[in-house]
């Protein structure tokens, strides 16, 4: 009897993005995998800034990946525009009304690649005025947030009270950090990874719904176009961006059009009974 040809080993490197795309699609596209909890990734497209007495101030306008929950501990890993991260805690969120939420935001590790800055920043504490454009399907969305917060630039606007010369050093010493430096190269290193294994995510969900004899049309093109922009945007991060939101908008539009359309279908004429004037 001849023994059977061993089969060829897959490399660890596949095995491990095979296990983290398997787990990013059920995290991503099951309604409630593990309670309210949700790990986001934020891109923002329109940032204002502005400070006053060490406060920072900001509006941001960003798309995201999962749906923001209104309960719950919130990680959002935040890719900026120049390719530097940040990593944010959001301890809770209380809707408002009006689909506007105040959210509490809890510590942040940032990095920036702006000079002048420091590499490696911090925020401590902030209150934030936010709400949602929601693509339900894709679980996406496109979110502004208003938000006052307290960072690293507090802490050196209140001790430079009491020594202006040490802090105005020590300022200047971290913005200059070998270490700094390490660290926001070592998030924008991950950028790329994280960004690869949403696009593989985005892709199986894609051929999960062309296979799926319920599915729409609309839904498999949406599907479709979501892989693709999530795949351009691993290369060109703002133009998948930028197409992720748009997709986003249209979606969240087609759908608001359908169900007003549906209620002035169910609505009853208010007119005379016919053959009376």
């Amino acid at each position: 009897m001849i023994p059977e040809a061993p089969k060829p080993s897959r490399s660890i490197i596949g095995e491990v993005f095979d296990r983290i795309g398997k787990t990013v699609n059920r995290l991503k596209h099951d309604p409630d995998p593990a309670g309210p909890n949700r790990l986001t990734h934020e891109r923002p497209i329109i940032e204002s800034k502005g400070s006053l007495f060490g406060l920072e101030f900001g509006l941001t306008v960003s798309e995201l990946h999962q749906i923001r929950t209104t309960e719950g501990i919130e990680l959002v890993h935040v890719v900026n525009p120049d390719g530097s991260s940040n990593l944010e805690l959001v301890l809770g969120r209380k809707n408002i009304g009006k689909g506007q939420r105040i959210e509490l935001q809890g510590p942040a590790i940032n990095t920036s690649y702006t000079p002048g800055n420091m590499p490696v920043g911090a925020r401590f504490l902030g209150v934030g005025l936010t709400s949602d454009v929601i693509d339900e399907k894709s679980q996406e969305a496109v979110s502004y947030t208003l938000e006052v917060k307290a960072t690293e630039r507090t802490a050196f606007e209140l001790a430079s009270l009491v020594a202006p010369g040490a802090v105005a050093g020590a300022a200047e010493l971290l913005s200059q950090s070998a270490v700094g430096a390490v660290v926001a190269e070592m998030f924008a290193g991950a950028v790329p990874i994280i960004s690869g294994v949403i696009a593989i995510s985005s892709a199986r969900w894609a051929i999960k719904q062309l296979k799926d004899p319920e599915a729409t049309t609309a839904t498999k093109a949406f599907a479709v176009a979501h892989a693709i922009s999530d795949a351009v945007r691993v290369v060109f991060p703002i133009a998948g961006t930028l197409g992720n939101a748009a997709l986003v908008l249209v979606a969240a539009g087609t759908a608001l059009y359908a169900r007003k359309k549906a209620q002035r279908a169910a609505t009853p004429p208010t007119g005379p009974p016919d053959g009376q004037a």
